[in-house]
């Protein structure tokens, strides 16, 4: 598994409930459980970003985004983890990956650290069969889109 992996996702947490493709950090990836971040644009979001709670996000500017393979300048809220446990098996390699530059990811795994030490970190979970639904390409028998 590499560092960064994009598949199509409802967040729980948005109130929106809009489904999109999405770029997410992976910190953990074992046969019983999936654990990410959300990677988004900064663009449109610079007063979140740059408010109050940016002490919560780890950025990346460029020239920095370009390197590790974002189109733009990009975030990370690493007070908010996703996690899916898994009961079957998933091919998540026929989802896009990609790895990150190790100072990129040794600043983000720091910054992940801190808000779990200062208490200001949210699991969210996410259903594995939706997952499943959401990403038909993920299931070893690839004609099956849920169980």
């Amino acid at each position: 598994m590499k560092d960064v992996m994009i598949a199509f996702l409802y967040f729980p947490n948005d109130p929106s409930h809009n489904g999109a493709a999405h770029q997410m950090y992976v910190t953990e990836h074992t046969e019983g459980i999936l654990k990410f971040y959300s990677i988004s644009s900064i663009l449109g979001k610079e007063r979140r970003v740059y408010g109050e709670d940016r002490s919560r996000y780890a950025v990346i500017l460029p020239p920095e985004h370009r390197r590790n393979g974002f189109r733009v300048p990009s975030f990370i809220d690493c007070s908010k983890m996703y996690q899916i446990v898994i009961e079957r098996p998933i091919d998540l390699s026929t989802l896009k990956q990609r790895t990150l530059a190790p100072e990129l990811k040794q600043r983000i795994e720091s910054k992940i650290a801190e808000m779990k030490k200062l208490g200001k970190h949210m699991i969210f979970r996410i259903n594995e069969k939706d997952f499943r639904v959401w990403n038909p390409r993920v299931c070893y028998n690839h004609n099956i889109t849920s169980y």
